[in-house]
């Protein structure tokens, strides 16, 4: 079975340092799949074709010619995305002639394909940008002040620009899963979101691969001693709950409590959110870590009191993933496809999103609670490590690409 991957992240690019889960996901492929030919494309600044492992890469230079696609490009725009890189697209599938291709989200263009090739297309669903933007325009309302206070026309344009661009993506998204027939995903809210946008699509449930650092790693969560620390590890977008990070540590501090806030992420993002609640990080104890990799991962979750998620929307968080493989007791917002990844009480705690006193609360009970925390550390680690068994995970896999290729194959 010829098996072709569009992924916008760089894959099976002969890079040994540790990627994305879908690096983890190729390499239980090779695994387990051994009559499985896997090949994978993705976007790059430069085309190229290299063979890795077993996998053949495929990297992608989107073409914006002349001023008017400079202009695209810089603008962002949807249209002149798919029409850049569509000419690779065909080019890749010509040469590896697949019997089934895989879209990585749906939010990116690789899904339009579907409508010019006579193969089978399935979707793996990673989140939906539709949802993501509507509580992105949230965040913006909350930070009207901020704005105001420092206004000017070309911020405004700027604005009013990057507004019309993001309608055009949720427009192209829509497309994209009203003329796709296959999807792949892992939570409750990715199945109730193609039975709103495809009624009557193939929709299969599949786990997702966790790195093998994070599966494999001899050290694991135990019961912490003295001050309580805490730790955040994502992109630090804008999505992410920064300014929640920063209110429920503001509160932490005035009561007194002894800890430390370690967050991982993109400083510069996280620092717009010190403008907008006019709180400095150095000022309640947040420790700005910046983007780090999977063994300093292992090392902060195997020392913390809690990992915490306090992301605005969010489908099925590695990182929150990885944090109960670890074994560390897990807080988070109860939003998207998190309580499938959770139980109350069981695998995780939940607090309502942006409610900086539950949290602070929550995590004071939690780490005065050295009991709680090793009945969640014991629930969450033996629960994850079922769910992503890699094994099953390629079986699975295996399992839902044949159906998929009979299903097309026999209408």
């Amino acid at each position: 079975m010829k098996v072709l991957w569009f992924s916008i992240t760089p894959v099976a690019t002969g890079d040994t340092r540790e990627g994305c889960w879908i690096n983890a996901q190729t390499a239980l492929i090779s695994q387990f799949c051994p009559d499985i030919s896997l090949s994978i494309a993705y976007q790059a600044n430069q085309s190229d074709k290299r063979i890795v492992d077993g996998v053949t890469g495929y990297a992608m230079k989107p073409e914006y010619p002349g001023l008017r696609g400079k202009i695209a490009k810089a603008l962002h725009d949807p249209n002149a995305e798919w029409r850049a890189i569509r000419p690779s697209v065909l080019t890749v599938i010509e040469d590896v002639r697949p019997d089934l291709i895989c879209c990585f989200g749906s939010e990116w263009p690789f899904g339009l394909v579907s409508s010019e090739v006579k193969v089978p297309v399935v979707i793996h669903m990673q989140g939906h940008w539709g949802s993501y933007l509507k509580e992105w325009r949230k965040v913006e309302s909350d930070s009207q002040l901020f704005r105001f206070l420092h206004y000017n026309p070309f911020r405004m344009l700027k604005t009013l620009v990057r507004h019309h661009f993001e309608h055009l993506s949720v427009q192209r998204e829509v497309q994209i899963m009203k003329q796709n027939r296959f999807y792949l995903g892992r939570t409750n809210w990715d199945k109730q979101l193609v039975e709103q946008y495809s009624p009557g699509a193939n929709y299969f449930h599949c786990e997702e691969a966790i790195r093998s650092v994070i599966v494999n790693a001899s050290k694991h969560w135990q019961p912490q001693e003295g001050r309580m620390q805490l730790v955040t590890i994502s992109s630090a977008s804008e999505l992410k709950g920064n300014g929640f990070i920063l209110k429920t540590a503001r509160l932490l501090k005035q009561r007194g409590v002894d800890f430390v806030w370690k967050v991982a992420g993109r400083k510069e993002i996280f620092h717009k959110f010190e403008c907008y609640t006019g709180i400095h990080h150095d000022e309640v104890n947040v420790e700005l870590l910046g983007l780090i990799d999977a063994p300093t991962i292992v090392e902060l979750l195997s020392s913390s009191t809690a990992y915490v998620h306090t992301a605005i929307i969010d489908n099925s968080p590695n990182s929150l993933c990885e944090a109960q493989l670890m074994g560390c007791p897990v807080v988070t917002t109860h939003v998207g496809g998190i309580p499938q990844l959770v139980t109350e009480g069981q695998t995780g705690l939940f607090v309502p999103y942006d409610d900086p006193e539950a949290l602070a609360s929550c995590l004071i009970h939690l780490s005065n609670d050295v009991e709680l925390q090793r009945h969640l550390s014991a629930q969450e680690k033996a629960m994850a490590h079922h769910r992503h068994d890699g094994a099953s995970i390629a079986q699975r896999l295996h399992e839902i690409y044949d159906n998929i290729i009979d299903t097309y194959n026999n209408t």
